[in-house]
């Protein structure tokens, strides 16, 4: 038997490869030459990253200046949900400004998606600009003015390290510091930021099994909460913003609309609140002595202890007390809550 390289078939085969393996050598070479007679572009001079510069109004506050300020911050948020842009927060404009615009300026920073770089300037008002560098509002950042003033407020966010509890102990010891509270409204402040911040408060019931874990596969990027508290003129100011779907798309609100078998546009969005804060809704969960903390927040500003309490949630807002509650320009995801205390000698409660 002849060994099979030493035939004259097997001398064929590899005469065959080497005939091949020329040919595609040369193709190659071929290709490569004319890649490198081919023009090449000029570089670009232009940055890969795209700035926008955004103008703020001269009032930045949710409740005295609602149209304009959640203009601006949805601007913000849009640009932040966009790869690769630079975006220049231009205050300069500024002469008024209110402890809640800044907490949902600070939130929509820290929950963007793609955390591309903000940067911006400081109000031209020398007394504005050392509030504004007071407010506790650059606490956190990489690069914070080298000037800072001692901190008249204290913001703080939906974390895994602290509870609740220890939280809202935190801000009602900040405001303690700075502004004489009577233990009452103390009390009722600890006890109203509990209830706000309580675990997917404005949610649906969490789904069970597959439906569950589908639903936590999709949320990626969870929305988050944040509290703060911003001590001025005797007056301690506290806000609670929380980045979800709002009180008027949580399950409550569709419940008791599907009970009245109309829909949110015929009910009314202003109605719509007044009931959730009259106890209407109950609790999301079912549970007997939940859904008591919009009931018990009305009372306590009735009461004088969540003096001037607001809330502004989607495109509705107003006081809590009176419910004096109107629709505004433009929607805001989520809620937003704002109360203030001060001693009692400067009240007439």
């Amino acid at each position: 038997m002849k060994r099979l390289w030493s035939t004259y078939e097997f001398t064929l085969r590899q005469e065959r490869r080497r005939r091949k393996l020329g040919q595609r050598r040369h193709h190659a070479q071929e290709r490569q030459r004319a890649l490198r007679k081919r023009p090449t572009r000029p570089r670009s001079t232009r940055s890969r990253q795209q700035e926008s510069s955004l103008r703020a109004p001269e009032t930045l506050s949710l409740f005295d200046e609602p149209n304009e300020t959640l203009k601006y911050c949805n601007t913000l948020r849009r640009y932040l949900n966009q790869r690769g842009i630079k975006i220049f927060l231009d205050l300069g404009d500024v002469q008024h400004f209110t402890s809640d615009a800044l907490l949902l300026i600070r939130a929509i920073i820290d929950s963007s998606v793609y955390h591309n770089q903000v940067s911006g300037n400081l109000p031209r008002d020398p007394t504005v600009a050392s509030e504004f560098k007071a407010s506790g509002f650059f606490a956190g950042f990489a690069n914070p003015p080298s000037d800072l003033p001692p901190a008249k407020g204290l913001i703080q966010k939906r974390s895994s390290d602290k509870v609740l509890a220890e939280i809202a102990a935190e801000l009602v010891n900040f405001a303690e510091e700075h502004v004489p509270v009577s233990k009452e409204r103390a009390n009722a402040c600890y006890r109203t930021l509990v209830m706000t911040n309580t675990h997917n408060h404005a949610g649906d019931r969490k789904p069970a099994g597959r439906q569950k874990r589908q639903k936590q596969q999709k949320r990626r990027f969870p929305q988050k909460w944040f509290v703060s508290v911003y001590c001025r003129d005797q007056t301690a100011y506290f806000s609670f913003i929380d980045l979800g779907i709002g009180i008027l798309n949580s399950k409550p609100a569709k419940d008791t609309l599907q009970r009245t078998g109309v829909s949110l546009l015929s009910y009314g969005r202003t109605l719509l609140l007044k009931d959730a804060f009259n106890g209407t809704f109950g609790s999301a969960t079912g549970r007997l002595g939940r859904g008591l903390g919009l009931p018990t927040m009305k009372q306590d500003a009735e009461n004088g202890k969540l003096p001037d309490l607001r809330v502004l949630t989607s495109d509705v807002g107003g006081s809590v007390a009176d419910l004096d509650f109107r629709a505004v320009a433009h929607s805001l995801r989520g809620t937003t809550f704002r109360w203030c205390t001060r001693p009692e000698e400067s009240n007439n409660d």
